[in-house]
């Protein structure tokens, strides 16, 4: 018999995995979202370093909340995980980025 906490977890994986894949297929919203979920354990693996590089890409296509967010991830990485953060984050904006949405700077 599985336990609550059980079902509760792959329920929250499973909207996850949803989220992904509308991240991918360039929804804003969900790219926030995904950022969230990897910053607070929020049904994904830990992952500040993912948690930046989605909130990122929300920041830059103008998603309000999103770079206060990425900002506050920002302050709990260390340089060398920044530097990883950042990098993925343009790899990210590259694939999964509407060219029209797209903001300067970061």
């Amino acid at each position: 018999r599985r336990s609550l906490a059980f079902v509760a977890g792959q329920a929250h994986s499973k909207h996850t995995k949803r989220y992904l894949m509308e991240a991918k297929r360039g929804d804003v919203k969900a790219q926030f979202i995904l950022g969230n979920k990897y910053h607070n354990a929020d049904g994904a693996p830990h992952g500040d370093v993912k948690a930046y590089a989605w909130l990122n890409v929300a920041a830059k296509q103008g998603y309000p909340k999103a770079a206060a967010a990425r900002d506050t991830v920002a302050q709990a990485l260390t340089p060398d995980a920044l530097l990883e953060a950042r990098n993925l984050s343009m790899r990210y904006l590259s694939e999964y980025a509407h060219p029209s949405r797209r903001l300067p700077g970061r």
